[in-house]
């Protein structure tokens, strides 16, 4: 079904009831080892917007290597939380609750867009407003990185609106152009050790944790999309 999700919920935790989780399956407590390869690829320039940046670790992480970086997002716990970790680290970001399909009140204009995660989590027309909004953040030439589940997953796992790369081929043009569209990995909060305990349950019925792929630290990886594309 597409259809949005209730993050707030999620994030102060009676929905991870309703989705039948016992994680915040995005939170594993550091940057995405794909953010941090893009940042040591030099693929990164300030200012930065990380967009849906929940509880902040890659808005931090890219504060520390010396960007001037803001977050946004609609769930208003999930930027306490980001608050409360870069204070931790001493980092400076501005974090900003805003609708990714308006973004109206983000009157500054980035040269670099971060999306690790939130395209994925939008209804089919929720992707279609954000995708028209971006633009308007965006200064020429700025480079969006969005990283998003893809739909060519085989394995059984129940990812949330698995994206097409003719969705992505479709949807950003116009004032975009794609430099790079490659298959890349998403680290999750899942580990091998839970899911195989739940294999069978009421959460995860059909799942055969032996066509899954995990990470040296036993986390769950998904396929997904890391499209790069510059604001023309």
């Amino acid at each position: 079904m597409d259809r949005p999700y209730d993050f707030e919920s999620i994030y102060q935790g009676p929905a991870l009831v309703q989705y039948k989780q016992a994680v915040v399956p995005w939170d594993i407590g550091e940057p995405q080892p794909a953010v941090t390869a893009l940042e040591r690829a030099g693929e990164i320039s300030t200012d930065v917007l990380d967009a849906g940046c929940g509880v902040g670790d890659n808005a931090v992480y890219l504060a520390g290597r010396g960007y001037r970086v803001t977050g946004f997002d609609y769930a208003a716990t999930a930027l306490r939380q980001a608050e409360q970790r870069a204070d931790a680290l001493g980092a400076e970001v501005e974090f900003v609750q805003a609708e990714a399909t308006r973004l109206d009140n983000l009157a500054q204009k980035f040269a670099t867009v971060l999306d690790s995660g939130l395209y994925h989590s939008l209804a089919r027309q929720q992707r279609a407003h954000y995708a028209e909004a971006l633009p308007k953040v965006c200064l020429p030439e700025a480079r969006l990185h969005l990283l998003c589940f893809s739909d060519e997953a085989e394995d059984g796992f129940p990812d949330p609106h698995r994206i097409s790369e003719a969705e992505l081929r479709t949807t950003f043009t116009g004032a975009w152009r794609i430099d790079e569209l490659h298959r890349d990995t998403y680290v999750t909060a899942f580990t091998r050790e839970y899911l195989e305990k739940q294999a069978g349950g009421e959460q995860f019925p059909h799942l055969d944790t032996r066509a899954l792929a995990f990470d040296g630290e036993g986390r769950l990886t998904r396929p997904i999309w890391r499209l790069t594309a510059v604001r023309l």
